[in-house]
């Protein structure tokens, strides 16, 4: 059992740097008052961060830390556990997480992650929620039990039962079984390669032993075959090239003349175009002028007509020649398709020459590859016990590794045994078989003791059925607000007597934060008193209220106010 001692905070919310210290063992009941934000909640959310890093109410981290001062946010609680004094401090802006034992700091090496699941798992061994169905009741971010979806009631009840461990224990059994089958893939795709190793090391020794002078003779066969080839390609490019020498000769004399031939005709060509221009200028300028610019003289009709003449005759001798180049083109125009006809042979030489040698490239290629096959065939005769050896050992690795996988059968049976026994319908709902009926009498005397008359009965899917005295089946829904109130009491207090008798997540704390301020009329605030009376005297109750409250009822009264922006104990 969690003996919670005090819990202090400073610069936590609207409280200021002065500590706030509130000791809770030592009074049995106590009542905390104060109007809406003085500050009266903040010891649930100095709590539940002081232990879980996260308040009771639903607050985002950066708005804990008091705004007006920015820094120094501190929380602190001591408490014992079997004798064993502790002491938590975390804070923030700095930075703070600090677990003391007996005085003295434990290490704090592991990451802050791993420091938490110290705390939890090893010395509170009991998660926030949990912890909260036994020891709060309150009107903010709390989900009463009857409002939680059923798989967050199991997980409740687990946690209350100290039965979560199966839960966990099924999670790392899934883990496992995924491992296993991740393993055996693994193990089946090795056998399958052993397997296929054997089948090419049989043959690889099969080939060695009983086929290698065939593939050797017939690897020499291709080898002659292809310098049979050599030789022709060989013949057959001698001639060809003789045969383009030949073309190649005969080309080039040809050539030569009619290049001679179309320098010739292409001079007489110029000539004729240079002297046109020339007379076609004379002409020009015997046509518009009668004196000469050069010497002076008068140029008369004797004259121009003379030089009329001589331009004719000029012309006429011209298109002469240009008659006599078009007779002598058409000669030529046999000899230029000889010539182009020839640099088409000669080019389809070297294009076949090109392919045969290729072709003898691929083939000398194909020989010498075949030379350093045969060696190496040759030299495998040698390789046998080798290749024997590496096949001993691919049997003895498919033998390993089918042995392996006979042992994944056994090791399926186990997990499938103990998958039955740790699912939600094993040995859990077992044990949940057997607290149930306690549970639901709890529950029932409680609301008796709250003066609500029904039969509440929670199922083993932890889904609720209410009857009423006419016997009508009723759901938590179906009630008012102060009857729901009734039964999260009633609920509550049921957790409590279940976990004081498990020891599970047990705690003297009991606080119930503004529950006399909702739904509860008066009598069921008379009901609530009785009970609280009621239950072990070890309990410290906590009531948080805002409004008027009997305080003859409780043994010490604590206010807070807003003073100046900042909360005090007062």
């Amino acid at each position: 059992m969690i003996i919670l001692e005090k819990i202090r905070w400073k610069n936590f919310l609207s409280t200021g740097d002065t500590w706030t210290e509130v000791v809770l063992n030592k009074h049995r009941r106590t009542l905390i008052s104060g109007k809406n934000g003085s500050g009266k909640s903040t010891l649930l959310d100095a709590w539940c961060f002081n232990w879980y890093g996260k308040p009771f109410r639903n607050i985002k981290k950066n708005s804990i830390i008091n705004s007006i001062n920015t820094k120094n946010c501190l929380t602190e609680s001591e408490f014992k556990i079997n004798g064993v004094q502790f002491m938590v401090r975390r804070g923030i802006a700095p930075a703070v997480f600090e677990i003391y034992q007996n005085g003295e700091l434990i290490n704090q090496e592991a990451k802050s992650k791993d420091y938490q699941k110290h705390l939890e798992n090893n010395i509170l061994k009991v998660e926030q929620r949990p912890l909260e169905q036994v020891a709060i009741l309150g009107s903010a971010s709390f989900t009463p039990f009857m409002q939680m979806p059923l798989g967050a009631r199991r997980a409740t009840i687990e946690d209350l039962l100290d039965i979560s461990v199966f839960s966990r224990m099924n999670s790392t059994l899934k883990d496992q079984q995924k491992q296993m089958k991740d393993e055996y893939a693994e193990v089946s795709q090795r056998l399958s390669t052993g397997q296929r190793n054997i089948k090419t090391f049989e043959a690889l020794l099969e080939t060695i032993t009983n086929q290698k002078d065939d593939i050797v003779n017939f690897k020499r066969d291709s080898i002659e075959q292809a310098k049979k080839r050599l030789e022709v390609i060989s013949k057959e490019m001698t001639a060809m090239i003789e045969k383009k020498a030949e073309v190649e000769k005969k080309y080039l004399e040809k050539k030569a003349t009619y290049d001679e031939y179309q320098n010739a005709k292409n001079r007489l060509v110029h000539d004729c175009r240079t002297g046109e221009i020339r007379d076609q200028k004379d002409e020009d300028f015997y046509a518009a002028h009668d004196h000469c610019d050069v010497c002076k003289q008068e140029i008369d009709d004797k004259f121009k007509s003379k030089m009329s003449g001589e331009i004719q005759k000029n012309r006429r001798d011209r298109q002469q020649l240009r008659d006599m180049i078009a007779e002598q083109d058409q000669k030529w125009m046999g000899i230029g398709n000889e010539i182009n006809a020839m640099d088409q042979e000669i080019r389809g030489f070297m294009t076949s020459l090109g392919k045969f040698a290729g072709e003898i490239q691929t083939l000398q290629g194909s020989v010498a590859s075949t030379i350093k096959e045969i060696e190496s065939i040759e030299k495998k005769t040698d390789d046998i016990a080798k290749v024997q050896a590496e096949l001993t050992k691919a049997r003895d690795e498919v033998d390993r590794h089918q042995k392996l996988l006979n042992g994944f059968g056994e090791k399926s049976n186990y997990f499938t045994a103990m998958n039955e026994m740790l699912k939600d319908g094993g040995i859990k709902t077992k044990i949940i078989r057997q607290y149930l009926p306690k549970m639901n009498k709890y529950i029932n005397d409680h609301l008796q003791t709250l003066d609500f008359f029904v039969n509440f009965v929670l199922n083993e899917t932890f889904e609720e059925k209410i009857l009423s005295r006419h016997m009508d089946d009723f759901s938590y829904y179906n009630f008012s607000e102060g009857e729901k109130h009734k039964i999260n009491l009633a609920v509550l207090f049921a957790w409590r007597e279940i976990a004081k008798r498990k020891n599970s997540c047990s705690t003297n704390v009991l606080i119930l934060d503004e529950i006399m301020d909702s739904s509860l009329d008066s009598e069921g605030m008379d009901n609530l008193m009785t009970l609280l009376e009621s239950i072990d005297p070890a309990t410290n109750v906590v009531v948080i209220s805002h409004r008027g409250v009997n305080e003859s009822s409780f043994e010490r009264h604590l206010r807070f106010e807003k003073k100046q922006n900042f909360s005090e104990l007062v």
